[in-house]
């Protein structure tokens, strides 16, 4: 039988400033973590996140955004989200 871990999406200057309170609130050990910001993408807030996360959280995948456009909509997002369209590919070209 496999049993399927339930998370929540948390930003990573979320869980920085304040830690897994929110997750222990909810009840939750499996999160993912969002960083918007690449900037805070530090290898001393990577040791941070290790302290404050230890062994009560596990961190399922983590996502950050990417430099080029980027359209939330259903209009301009499948030319500019998913796959990185191939004009802003690295190395790729017409």
């Amino acid at each position: 039988m496999y049993y399927l871990d339930i998370g929540v999406i948390i930003s990573l200057e979320k869980l920085l400033q304040n830690g897994i309170q929110e997750l222990e609130e909810l009840g939750l050990d499996t999160c993912q973590v969002n960083a918007w910001n690449t900037d805070i993408l530090t290898e001393e807030n990577a040791n941070k996140l290790k302290e404050i996360v230890g062994y009560k959280v596990k961190i399922a995948s983590v996502w950050v955004g990417w430099p080029g456009p980027k359209a939330w909509n259903f209009i301009d997002g499948p030319s500019t989200l998913g796959l990185v369209p191939k004009e802003y590919r690295l190395g790729w070209k017409p």
